[in-house]
């Protein structure tokens, strides 16, 4: 069984990106509830930020 990329809206990306701004690691339930409000799942939010992270080290 394959699954499809899921991509992102332009408000939860805004959303992911004001998070990310504020702290750069969230705790499970941070992401618990930001995964409700986003509509999204915790994994999803988490891989998202470790992506994040891992490019934000690139630029630097």
């Amino acid at each position: 069984r394959t699954y499809r990329r899921k991509l992102f809206t332009d408000t939860q990306l805004e959303s992911l990106n004001t998070a990310f701004a504020r702290q750069k690691y969230l705790s499970s339930k941070e992401q618990g509830e930001l995964a409700t409000t986003l509509g999204l799942t915790s994994k999803q939010i988490k891989t998202w930020f470790q992506n994040k992270r891992y490019k934000s080290r690139q630029k630097e």
